[in-house]
Order: C-alpha cells, then sequence, then structure tokens
C-alpha cells in the first residue's frame, strides 16, 4: 500500500525504481544519463551474462527472446542480445524460431514425426523500446519463465533520450514473420487449423517416448474455453485421432487429458494441452502454442454481423460487467526533482480492453510524502492528487501516464526532517484484479 520512491520499489512486473541518493540491493535501472548503446553494453550485457551464468535456475535451458512491439530498433537490440549471449558463454540455449513448414501435415503414425525439442521454451527475453515524443524514451528488458507461472526473473530498465537514429528506428515497423505459434510469431484468429497442427503435432510428439504400441487418451467432454480455443482443442483431437498409435478410451486411458489458457501479456495467451499420466508407469506430458488475439471476442464473423444489428441485441450482448474485460498494469514509476524540496511523481501505464466495445474509465492515486523518509502508513502525508481518465477502443492497449505534481521531497535537509516522495495504494495497480478498487474512480463501457 506504502510506496517510497527514495528506496526501493517493485511492482508485480519485476520493476525496480530508484532515486538518486540510494542505490538498490538489486541493480535494475539504468542511470538516465547514459545512452542507450552504454547501456546496453556496461551495465545490461555484463548483468544478463552474470545472471545466466551464475543462477542455477538456468543451467541447461532454453531462452527465446522476443520484441514486445514489432520496431526496428527491438528487432536491432535482439540481434545485439542474441550475437553476444548466443557467443557459449553462457549455459543458457538460445531458441530464435520454429522451423517453417514442420507443422503442415499430419502423418500417420507418431515415428515419422521430426520431433524437435529445440522449440521448447523455458524463458523468455522480452525486449520493449518505447519512444515517447512527450518524454522519456524507455528500454525494458524482460526475462519471463516461459511456463505456467509466467513469473517475471528480472526487469532491466533504460530511460533517457533516443539518438534520432534509434528514435526513427523506435518508429518504423519491424520484418514480418510467417505465424508459427511461438511468442515471437503467435497464430491470429484465423489460423485456428494451423494452431490445432501445431499443437497436436507437438502433444504426440510428447507423448511418443511413452507409447509401446498404443495409447489411449481421455478427453475433457467440454473445454469451456473461449470460441477461437474451444476451435481449436477440438481440432487438436481430431488431428490427434490420425496417428494409428493413439485412441480415446477413456476406460482404460492411459493419461488425462486437459487445457489451460493463460494471458502471458495483454494481447497474447497460451493455450497449454496437459497431459496428466494415470499410472507411474507414465511421465506428465504438454504442448503449448501462442495466439494473439481477443478471447473476450465473438469470431470475425459474429462481429459482422454485429455491426448490422438494432442496438438493443447490442445491449444484450454487452451485458457483461466492463469491469472484467480491462486489464491494468504498472509499466514505470518514477520521480523527478522539481527543485525548492518538491518532486513531481509520474506512474506509466498499459491499460488493455478485451472486449470489442469501448471502456471508459477514470483512476486517481494519492501522491506525498513520508516523514523521516520511512516507508510506513504512520508516517505517510498526502500531497497531492493524480488523476487518469479516458476510453480504451475494444481490443485494444494503451499506454497512458499519471503526474502527481508538487509532492514534498527533501531528503537532505541542513535542518528539520527529511522527506521522501512516495504513493500510497499503488499496489492498486500492481494487483488490479484483487485492489483495483483502491485506485478505480469508474471503470463502465462507453457509448
Amino acid at each position: 500500500m506504502w510506496h517510497l520512491l527514495h528506496t526501493a520499489y517493485r511492482n508485480r512486473l519485476g520493476i525496480a525504481l530508484t532515486l538518486a541518493l540510494i542505490s538498490l540491493a538489486q541493480p535494475s535501472v539504468a542511470g538516465q544519463r547514459a545512452g542507450l548503446s552504454p547501456w546496453l553494453d556496461s551495465e545490461a550485457l555484463p548483468e544478463l551474462r552474470k545472471l545466466f551464468t551464475r543462477h542455477p535456475r538456468f543451467a541447461g535451458q532454453r531462452l527465446q527472446l522476443v520484441a514486445e512491439e514489432n520496431t526496428a530498433l527491438s528487432q536491432a537490440i535482439i540481434a545485439s542480445l542474441v550475437k553476444a549471449l548466443g557467443s557459449g558463454a553462457a549455459p543458457v540455449t538460445l531458441v530464435t524460431s520454429r522451423e517453417r513448414g514442420q507443422h503442415r501435415t499430419v502423418s500417420g503414425s507418431v515415428d515419422e514425426l521430426a520431433c524437435n525439442a529445440d522449440t521448447v521454451v523455458d524463458y523468455v527475453l522480452e525486449v520493449s523500446a518505447l519512444h515517447d515524443a512527450a518524454g522519456a524514451d524507455r528500454v525494458g528488458l524482460r526475462v519471463v519463465s516461459a511456463g505456467q507461472s509466467g513469473d517475471t526473473v528480472r526487469y532491466l530498465l533504460w530511460s533517457g533520450r533516443f539518438t534520432a537514429a534509434e528514435a526513427r528506428a523506435a518508429g518504423r515497423p519491424g520484418a514480418q514473420r510467417e505465424e508459427d505459434g511461438s511468442l515471437q510469431a503467435p497464430w491470429s484468429e484465423q489460423s485456428v487449423e494451423a494452431a490445432a497442427r501445431s499443437l497436436s503435432r507437438d502433444f504426440a510428439c510428447a507423448l511418443r517416448p511413452w507409447i509401446s504400441s498404443r495409447l489411449n487418451l481421455q478427453w475433457p467432454a467440454d473445454a469451456e474455453l473461449p470460441a477461437l480455443f474451444s476451435d481449436t482443442a477440438n481440432t487438436s483431437r481430431h488431428l490427434l485421432g490420425a496417428y494409428r498409435e493413439i485412441g480415446f478410451m477413456p476406460a482404460d486411458a492411459h493419461y488425462l487429458v486437459a487445457f489451460r489458457l493463460e494471458r502471458f501479456r495483454a494481447d497474447t495467451w497460451q493455450l497449454w494441452l496437459i497431459g496428466t499420466p494415470r499410472s507411474d508407469k507414465f511421465a506428465p506430458v504438454q504442448a503449448v502454442t501462442y495466439f494473439r488475439g481477443n478471447p473476450a471476442r465473438p469470431p470475425a464473423g459474429e462481429r459482422a454481423n454485429l455491426a448490422h444489428e438494432e442496438r438493443g441485441s447490442l445491449v444484450t450482448a454487452r451485458r457483461g460487467q466492463a469491469l472484467d474485460y480491462i486489464d491494468v498494469e504498472v509499466l514505470d514509476a518514477t520521480q523527478a526533482d522539481l527543485g525548492g524540496a518538491r518532486a513531481q511523481l509520474q506512474v506509466t501505464l498499459r491499460i488493455g480492453n478485451r472486449s470489442q466495445w469501448a471502456i471508459a474509465y477514470a483512476f486517481s492515486l494519492s501522491g506525498g510524502h513520508f516523514n523521516h523518509c520511512i516507508a510506513t502508513p504512520a508516517y505517510y502525508r498526502h500531497d497531492a492528487y493524480g488523476r487518469l481518465a479516458g476510453s480504451v477502443p475494444g481490443g485494444s492497449t494503451i499506454v497512458r501516464r499519471i503526474v502527481i505534481e508538487d509532492a514534498q521531497h527533501h531528503p537532505a535537509p541542513w535542518f528539520g526532517i527529511r522527506k521522501c516522495a512516495g504513493f500510497r495504494d499503488l499496489d492498486g495497480f500492481e494487483d488490479y484484479v484483487a485492489l483495483g478498487h483502491k485506485v478505480t474512480e469508474f471503470v463502465h463501457w462507453d457509448l
């Protein structure tokens, strides 16, 4: 609830921020004076090499580098990271992409599959490069578990000003890749069959070591998934049934099959196909593929029909609560000295709308200071509110900033008590699902 920017602050994405007076125990934010290239060479790359070389959790793991925004600058940063991390010094194995065309056909036998274990990813290094013409440019490097937990392991942040060439690259789209179900090139909602071929093939490859002559699966009667993923699940079952070594006999099943859907980021989803063995003779198996899309939306054909329906029908379709379809996460929280023992506090938010209709929102956040620079409720003093209001279109994600002016900040006075700028209730954004009510004035459907 109580956040002091003078000391270390971490949000749920693993971001650590600091003021110039006290350094962090875990260095993860770059100073704002150095350029992007010097920061990558002298700070980010050494820290990543150290992390991947010394930490035991990365030994023998597979790491994939992806761009959160597909820009020329993000791809250039990824190319530099691949060159530096692929030198053999780190024990992780870099996974670049899936082999094109490997999912286009279904074999009659699992023995004929060219299974490639190198397509499995254990961790993802996400690169985000944002050019802000009105404020600070930012580059973030986030190491995330690619498993079902999706936890952030480390986040490195640079903030400053891009060079002219970097700013141009940040505004230029990067090269497009053919969809293959990887995090770098997720499936779209028009690629159900291709996604099912990918998922069923990977699942068959995972099952193959445990097949002697025939393996029976107990398939879920109802996957209870949104239409896009339910169609993928049903098609996957049909494709798995084409392998002569795999059957569906619930009474004599060797594996119980289940689907699990996880949001990896605002517009990207993981669809897991999980096999749980019914005896200790077999091992658990799983396969995963990525989608970019909005599972709350109906299929494209239904959306086209809705456009021609009367308004009364649309009201029926949108009777769900807007709060159930909005996602809010903290990208950045910073403090800038204004002089005269004053500070400006800024919180950058990513706001996503998983519905097909616009959502109006208003958030407010208390900014103030902590007497004696002690970040506990008893020492917090409110100075001003920051407010953010607007609308996010259906199926879109936007980035907005809350600014709080004139927070008191005087950590080293000649006389009097120390005061350090900070926030109250910032965790309302960090854990928006459970605590968003602390910072929400309203969230409702926009007309």
